[in-house]
C-alpha cells in the first residue's frame, strides 16, 4: 500500500495491483477473521528464549536447558540488513526450540528494537525482507497454535545468545565434500538417507544431523 501511494502521488483513490503473495495474505485474512480470538489472560509461559544477530552469525540461548547454539550466515545472508538478520535469528529460534511444540506459550527476548516493533505489529511496510522474515515466524505460530510475547531485552543482558552469534569454535571446519564428486559417490552407491554431522550450510541430503541444535536438522 505505501509503495502504491508513493508511486500514485498520495492519491487514495487510485488503483494497485496484489501480487500473488499479497492476494495470498488478504485471502487468509477473508477465511480466518472470523474464527480469530484474543484472551484478555494469555495462557501460562511455558518456554522462554533469547536470540541475538551479528553480521558473523546467529545465536540462541535457553535458560530452562541452559542450550545455547548458533551458526554462520552464508556469505549472501550476512549482506543482509542487521535488522533483517535479527528476524531471521529469531526465525530459527522457533524452528530449533519450537520445532515439536503445540498450544504453548513463548516468552522470546531480542535485543533489537527493529525486530521487536515488527512482529508487534504484525509485520513492516518499510522493508519486504522484515516483513518476510515476520510472516515466516507468525505463520509457524499459527501452525503450531502458539502464542508468542516479544520483549526487548538490553544488549548486557543477553550475553548467551550474543555469544552464540559471535564465537564460533569451527569457524575452520564448516566443509563438505564436493557436491559433483558427492553425486558421482551417489550414482554408484546409492543415495544414503542421511548426512551425518551436517549443518544448515553443508548438508548435501534433506534430512541432516548436526552437532549443535540447527534450524534444519533432523536431529
Amino acid at each position: 500500500k505505501s509503495a502504491a501511494l508513493s508511486m500514485n502521488g498520495g492519491d487514495f483513490d487510485a488503483k494497485m495491483s496484489l501480487s500473488s503473495w499479497q492476494r495470498q495474505e488478504v485471502t487468509w485474512w477473508v477465511d480466518n477473521i472470523a474464527s480469530q480470538e484474543y484472551f484478555l489472560t494469555p495462557r501460562p509461559i511455558t518456554l522462554e528464549w533469547f536470540s541475538d544477530a551479528s553480521t558473523k552469525g546467529w545465536g540462541l540461548y535457553c535458560p530452562e536447558t541452559g542450550v545455547s547454539t548458533g551458526g554462520l550466515w552464508a556469505p549472501d545472508e550476512a549482506q543482509l540488513h542487521i535488522n533483517v538478520l535479527e528476524l531471521k535469528s529469531l526465525f530459527f529460534g522457533c524452528l530449533v526450540f519450537m520445532k515439536s511444540v503445540f498450544s504453548a506459550h513463548a516468552h522470546i527476548h531480542t535485543d533489537s528494537q527493529v525486530a521487536l516493533n515488527v512482529l508487534k505489529h504484525q509485520g513492516s511496510t518499510h522493508s519486504k525482507w522484515c516483513n518476510k522474515y515476520a510472516s515466516k515466524i507468525l505463520r509457524f505460530c499459527e501452525q503450531h497454535d502458539i502464542h508468542i510475547t516479544v520483549s526487548y531485552v538490553a544488549s548486557s543482558r543477553n550475553c548467551e545468545a550474543d555469544k552464540a552469534s559471535r564465537v564460533f569454535s569451527n569457524d575452520d571446519t564448516e566443509w563438505q565434500l564436493d557436491p559433483k564428486i558427492f553425486a558421482q559417490i551417489c550414482s554408484i552407491f546409492g543415495t544414503p538417507d542421511i548426512d551425518m554431522f551436517a549443518s544448515r550450510l553443508n548438508a548435501q541430503l534433506p534430512l541432516y544431523c548436526s552437532w549443535h541444535p540447527d534450524p534444519g536438522a533432523t536431529h
